[in-house]
């Protein structure tokens, strides 16, 4: 079942007979489509949204010309006015180049596809993998000719409007078998993705990452996050799903004390600013941990050492041991990534009384603490 610009399915079969007659045409180049008699322009529009969102029709442009019986005399194509006909556009005047233009995407395309593995690499790998290719590839306008509206501008011609990258990125995870929707505000005249990873909807938003300092900042987002965590925030889209309360990813921010010489991490950013206020240095972030996970990272805390002491550790043993001895158990303080994802080395100081263990996703980091008398705990667990 094809789907409408805003993830929902289409039902309608008047409607779907118009997009499998858009199609035809298109597939052969046509410069004009005549629809049957009980055809309305709002049938026609729906369907023509169709094509738009099948992205394998990347040489088509997302308009056309239409020609309509204006049974209300006010010179406006209304939903339910008859269309005649309509004049088909494509992303470049001479069809004859058609041929050519598919080559070039398909080189493209694949030359992005060679970046990922679907057995060997996560959802999420390839989600971002693909993601940074789409942006590597293009550079933002606010207008342009029929191209920049599709995939063909974003990935050959290096320059696309919103659509142009929601529709690279979706025929790009489309290829790889993940599921992906093009995803449309009018109230906002703006469009973005909605992808599912690990069985969980998300948005991205590549357009505005391409602008952002943090060029990740929109990625794998919950519906809270672009209704109010961001700013500039979305709003006015409707799909068929919702995603999780929270987003996919959380950065894990770590933390030095320069008068005990403990590190600290955290997901949370108010306790990271807390800490910056009363003197702890910023290292900006250790890692990317999963929202949510089947392996928790317990956090533990000692109180009997001068200036405290935090213990994290996936082993549930482990927290049981150090409960016995005394340390208070504050839960789960994140979630580890599958054994596929960025290994986190955990080192011990025999020497130390507080911040005895140090943790780093840094091979070259680890290799230098150890030569220094640290103790290599190999692998604690797993980051994105």
């Amino acid at each position: 079942m094809p789907l409408d610009y805003d993830g929902q399915e289409s039902t309608d079969a008047k409607v779907l007979a118009l997009y499998q007659q858009f199609l035809g045409a298109f597939d052969e180049c046509a410069a004009k489509v005549e629809f049957p008699e009980d055809a309305t322009c709002g049938e026609v529009r729906r369907a023509l949204s169709l094509v738009v969102a099948n992205v394998e029709y990347y040489w088509v442009a997302p308009k056309c010309s239409l020609e309509y019986e204006d049974a209300n005399k006010d010179g406006k194509a209304n939903d339910d006015e008859r269309a005649a006909d309509a004049k088909l556009r494509y992303v470049v005047s001479d069809t004859s180049k058609i041929a050519q233009i598919k080559t070039q995407v398909e080189a493209v395309v694949s030359k992005g596809l060679a970046l990922v593995d679907a057995k060997t690499m996560s959802d999420y790998q390839i989600a971002l993998k693909l993601h940074d290719y789409v942006l590597s590839c293009s550079a933002y306008v606010n207008t342009g000719d029929n191209s920049c509206y599709t995939p063909y501008g974003a990935l050959v011609c290096g320059k696309a409007v919103c659509q142009g990258y929601s529709l690279a990125y979706k025929l790009l995870l489309r290829r790889t078998g993940m599921e992906c929707l093009y995803v449309v505000s009018k109230d906002m005249n703006h469009s973005w993705n909605l992808v599912q990873v690990e069985g969980e909807w998300y948005h991205a938003d590549l357009t505005w990452d391409e602008t952002a300092t943090d060029h990740h900042e929109y990625f794998l987002k919950s519906d809270k996050s672009f209704e109010s965590g961001l700013t500039p925030s979305h709003y006015g889209w409707t799909t068929a799903h919702k995603t999780p309360d929270y987003d996919y990813a959380r950065p894990m921010y770590r933390l030095y004390n320069k008068y005990t010489g403990k590190r600290f991490y955290t997901s949370s950013a108010d306790e990271r600013d807390s800490l910056t206020k009363v003197g702890w240095t910023s290292e900006d972030t250790g890692w990317t941990a999963p929202a949510k996970s089947g392996t928790p990272v317990y956090r533990l805390y000692n109180s009997y050492v001068k200036g405290g002491d935090h213990h994290y550790t996936t082993n549930e043993d482990e927290v049981e041991t150090c409960k016995a001895a005394g340390w208070t158990d504050e839960g789960i303080g994140w979630y580890s990534a599958a054994t596929d994802g960025v290994a986190v080395y955990r080192a011990y100081n025999p020497f130390a009384v507080t911040g005895t263990h140090h943790y780093t996703t840094k091979a070259d980091e680890l290799k230098n603490i150890v030569a220094a008398g640290w103790r290599d705990e190999k692998i604690a667990w797993y980051g994105l």
